[in-house]
């Protein structure tokens, strides 16, 4: 298996992404991987690196630039604490605000 796997196929479509979808801790036995699961697993990925490239974009519009600490705590926050964010994403007023959400 590859290090590192940088897109993926949805629908026909090839997706790139700067940071690997799939890491080699995420393969549980070593080399091998149930197919299943696997597209399971990338979909799911997929979505929460969606997820976390809109809410830094949408952040983005509302404060300017924002710093590589909250982009990496954006990284870093559960799927849950992201969803949290996209409910809140009109009442936070500053980068305190949103770190307060994912912390």
């Amino acid at each position: 298996m590859e290090d590192k796997i940088y897109f993926a196929i949805h629908m026909n479509h090839f997706l790139f992404y700067d940071e690997p979808i799939i890491k080699p801790k995420d393969v549980p036995y070593g080399n091998e991987i149930n197919m299943g699961k696997a597209i399971d697993y990338v979909e799911k990925r997929l979505r929460e690196v969606e997820i976390q490239d809109i809410l830094k974009a949408q952040l983005k519009v509302k404060f300017g630039d924002i710093s590589n600490n909250l982009e990496e705590q954006i990284t870093n926050a559960s799927i849950e604490k992201l969803k949290e964010l996209t409910l809140n994403i009109f009442n936070v007023t500053s980068e305190e605000d949103v770190l307060k959400i994912i912390n």
